[in-house]
């Protein structure tokens, strides 16, 4: 993970806690330059998510004013080219937008919006997806990696919304 922001309030007040992830780099779609996956659909590589991510992470550092609460995170997770700003001014690179990395970012999201149920939690996705009936697949980075199991770097949208629903915030 690669926290933007990492603001420190008691509990008791109100946080805002965002999770930013952006794919524009996938090795095994068009472009990819690894073993390319055969179903990919003209699926290529993108270049505005990590250009979209920096914007947004950006407007919440200096712009974003919460109403009857405070920033608390900005937690930012990219494939693809792009630097980012920390709360100190810094350049910075965000670790990339693995399935892995996501699950270690989506448990501290939660962990955070568990301490408190007036908190806002807000997460922010750029990259390919794919509908199947009612099942909305979010693309990681190493989508198509596994030939005969492509959907093993995706997420459930709809599984990961309602993991989510058990937290207080």
């Amino acid at each position: 993970m690669t926290l933007l922001v990492d603001r420190t309030f008691p509990a008791e007040l109100h946080s805002v806690h965002v999770l930013i992830v952006a794919v524009g780099k996938y090795p095994h779609l068009l472009g990819g330059g690894k073993n390319l996956f055969a179903r990919h659909e003209d699926m290529g590589q993108l270049s505005s998510p990590p250009a979209s991510a920096r914007l947004v992470s950006d407007w919440l550092r200096t712009e974003f004013v919460p109403y009857n609460a405070k920033l608390g995170t900005v937690d930012v997770l990219c494939s693809g080219e792009q630097e980012f700003v920390n709360d100190q001014g810094e350049l910075v690179s965000a670790d990339p937008a693995t399935l892995d990395n996501l699950r270690v970012s989506a448990g501290r999201l939660y962990d955070l919006g568990n301490r408190n149920r007036d908190d806002t939690l807000v997460f922010y996705f750029c990259g390919h997806g794919v509908s199947s009936g009612e099942v909305h697949s979010l693309l990681t980075e190493g989508f198509g990696q596994l030939p005969r199991d492509p959907f093993s770097d995706a997420v459930d949208a709809g599984a990961f919304i309602d993991g989510m629903r058990t937290c207080q915030a």
